[in-house]
Order: structure tokens, then sequence, then C-alpha cells
């Protein structure tokens, strides 16, 4: 929606509620979905999945999550750049030990695509991006304990050749071409 005067989106809207934070995020990885046309974006329209849809976390407002978003557009040698600031908190005291598991099972080293939705219902799809974590112990007794995923923009998934997966097996050598030299 444009402002008519002036034709910038940056006005008061009467017609969202004028809510803030976020209230929902959802995660899949970037390779099980259609990626974006030029690497240089971050953002996608929609999310369409190559199969079927499968989505590694849904979190919600109840679940005691919140997020935090910061996107700083600047200009640079080479053009315009977008550096996305991206974190998911999480007020729960989880047993450090599951949550290791499910992290190093399901987020680490692997590129994930993130659909986070604000409180006025406006939706953002940013991929791909990889995932670290931070664990804040609270110093006094009234606070609890908080979960911090942190999501750093990545390059694309190019092929299943460059996956988390991928080791190098066995080398063969030619023993009689080393005695040659």
């Amino acid at each position: 929606m444009m402002n008519n005067e002036t034709g910038t989106p940056l006005f008061e809207c009467d017609s969202l509620p004028k809510l803030g934070g976020y209230v929902r995020l959802r995660l899949c990885y970037s390779h099980e979905i259609i990626q974006q046309a030029f690497q240089s974006e971050t953002e996608l329209d929609e999310i369409i999945f190559l199969k079927t849809e499968k989505w590694l976390a849904d979190w919600k407002y109840a679940d005691r999550f919140s997020s935090d978003l910061k996107i700083q557009g600047m200009l640079v040698e080479f053009g315009f750049d977008e550096k996305y600031n991206f974190k998911a908190m999480f007020d729960v005291d989880a047993e450090p030990k599951a949550f290791r598991i499910w992290f190093n099972r399901v987020l680490l080293g692997r590129r994930i695509c993130a659909e986070l939705t604000s409180a006025n219902g406006l939706v953002r799809i940013m991929n791909p991006f990889t995932v670290g974590f931070d664990h804040i112990g609270s110093p006094n007794f009234e606070n609890i304990n908080r979960y911090e995923l942190t999501f750093t923009r990545t390059r694309y998934l190019e092929n299943e050749a460059d996956s988390i997966n991928n080791r190098i097996q066995n080398v063969v050598i030619d023993c009689d071409a080393i005695e040659d030299l």
C-alpha cells in the first residue's frame, strides 16, 4: 500500500492493527524448496517445497518465543547490500543435553529457510541462513534461562556434494605414477 500523495509506503496505515513484534517462526531446509532467482536476494515471496511440505520447527508466541530482526541496507562499492541480523529467543530452561542433540541433528551446518510472521500478519521469508545458538543463564532466580538461535546469511546450496554429510570415504593412489617421479 502506498501513500497517494508521495508514493512512499512509509506512513501510518489505518488498516493494520498497529501491533509490534513477531508471533511465529517456521523453519525448513533450503535444499527442500525452490530457491530465489539471484544469489544476492535474501527474501522469497513464498515457500514452494520441491516434494512434500516439511517443516523442521514451528514456534508461536505462546511457546515463549520472540524474535529480533534488523536489516541494514547500504550502498557499497559494487551496488547495494543488505545485512540481515536475525535472532529467535526462547525463554525456556530446556535440558542442555537434549537441546544440543536436537541442534546438532537438525540445524548444525545446515542451510535453513525461515518464515517469520509479525503480529500484524506480515510474513517475511528469508533464505538461506546457517544457525548458531547462545544459552543465557539468568543471574537471578526470578528470571528464566534463555536459548537464542542466531541466523547468519550464507550462500546457496549448490548441489548434493555441498551438503554437510559429504565426507571423503577413501583416496586411491597410483603407486606406479609416484615411482615415476
